[in-house]
């Protein structure tokens, strides 16, 4: 019989590397850092306890019988607490953090932001 589909086989690779800042080291971030590094894509990360992470964060997806279904993995490229190392950098940029907080961090990002990328 055949393998079970995993959640991965659908992905379409991006032909170039895109470089994904993430701000803040909420829940999102924990699964977002492997499911991009399994894809590809070059993770920056923005801590505000950068001591805390490993460099390789996993993430396994389990049955309801808590059998692991697949593993994911992905490599922090980028790991501080300040913007200025994080931000220029990304094609893409999530927030991780609870939503009251964005205002704040998208004014301290701001000036970091590489405007000339398309």
């Amino acid at each position: 019989s055949n393998p079970p589909e995993t959640y991965t086989d659908n992905i379409i690779m991006p032909s170039e590397r895109t470089t994904v800042a993430i701000v803040g080291d909420g829940n999102a971030a924990h699964v977002l850092i492997p499911f991009l590094g399994d894809t590809h894509h070059t993770v920056n990360l923005l801590s505000l306890n950068p001591h805390k992470w490993d460099r390789t964060v996993r993430c396994e997806v389990q049955n309801m019988k808590h059998e692991v279904l697949n593993e994911f993995h992905g490599d922090i490229n980028v790991l501080s607490d300040d913007y200025a190392e994080v931000v220029p950098d990304a094609d893409i940029i999530f927030l991780c953090m609870p939503v009251h907080q964005y205002r704040n961090a998208l004014k301290k990002m701001a000036p970091f932001i590489n405007r000339t990328k398309k």
